[in-house]
């Protein structure tokens, strides 16, 4: 009886309008199967300009407990050169060749975000996942790295803004993608979670 159920559900999610069936379910499907993540708290207002604090060294080595933090949110068009795709056999489709190292960031609606993460970006200058999502909730956020053919070699659940936990993470990846995709993806913990 259960799987009977799991079929329906597959079947009816499938069927949506909204639905890209992507691998096993398909971002569409997302939003009917994992719990919104809001922005943290201390980052609200943060396009503004807020203080956070720095006890846990999210800003590298600096030894002082509170850092001004004011983060650019993404225009209009940086946001639609941000939407990507991943096809179902695992590659991502993106504005931005010849990158292979993106954070990433699922909106409600099931639309995947990206953007490089380049070589020489600071922690301070780099674009954050809320700059991604303009600071509204998302379904998942991290980082995924691809291999040379753009397929995805990791993902990670590293988001500060976010702070997915690392179920969501696993969960993430077998709704997205199909049992085959899967198993050549490395699922990484970040290591405060």
């Amino acid at each position: 009886m259960k799987n009977i159920r799991v079929l329906l559900l597959i079947l009816f999610l499938c069927m949506d309008a909204h639905s890209s069936c992507i691998g096993y379910l398909g971002f569409g499907s997302l939003r009917y199967m994992m719990q919104p993540l809001a922005l943290r708290p201390e980052f609200i207002g943060e396009q503004n300009g807020v203080w956070i604090s720095n006890e846990a060294g999210l800003y590298g080595r600096m030894k002082v407990n509170k850092i001004w933090v004011k983060t650019d949110y993404l225009d209009d068009q940086k946001l639609s050169e941000s939407v990507a795709t991943i096809d179902d056999q695992g590659r991502l489709k993106s504005n931005f060749d010849p990158y292979l190292s993106f954070i990433f960031v699922v909106m409600l609606n099931g639309e995947l975000r990206v953007f490089p993460l380049t070589p020489n970006s600071s922690p301070a200058s780099r674009v954050k996942h809320s700059s991604l999502a303009q600071g509204e909730s998302v379904l998942m956020a991290g980082t995924i790295e691809l291999k040379y053919d753009k397929t995805i070699y990791s993902l990670k659940n590293n988001s500060g803004h976010y702070a997915p936990s690392f179920e969501s993470l696993k969960l993430f990846a077998q709704i997205v993608f199909n049992e085959d995709v899967r198993k050549k993806i490395k699922l990484i913990k970040n290591s405060v979670d």
